[in-house]
């Protein structure tokens, strides 16, 4: 992790444990890795990162009760962060390394 990336990171916990209704995920790619290196695990990250607190361990229980308990696939994971998103006020997503994934840029757009 940079420098910078590592003083954002920071600044960013600090403002949301301040505020209300503001979500912070991190999600780092690593070549060494490879359950962080797929689009998959960033949006599973991303989503129980997110659902760690309300607004949106509501839309992360919904998301398992849908899947009836299983894994949900990527539609759904996408569905499920857009509305975890949604439900906040503010969120702030850091994705550090996105060079080391082998999907590359295409993996989050």
């Amino acid at each position: 992790m940079t420098v910078l990336c590592s003083t954002a990171i920071e600044d960013i916990q600090t403002h949301c444990q301040n505020a209300t209704n503001t979500g912070h995920a991190i999600f780092y790619f690593s070549f060494s890795d490879n359950h962080k290196q797929t689009y998959r695990n960033l949006l599973v990250s991303l989503v129980v990162q997110l659902g760690k607190k309300e607004p949106g361990r509501s839309m992360l229980r919904q998301a398992y009760e849908k899947a009836e308990q299983r894994r949900p696939g990527l539609d759904e994971l996408q569905k499920t962060l857009s509305a975890s998103v949604a439900s906040y006020d503010e969120v702030f997503i850091h994705l550090d390394a996105i060079d080391e994934c082998p999907e590359g840029a295409t993996a989050v757009d």
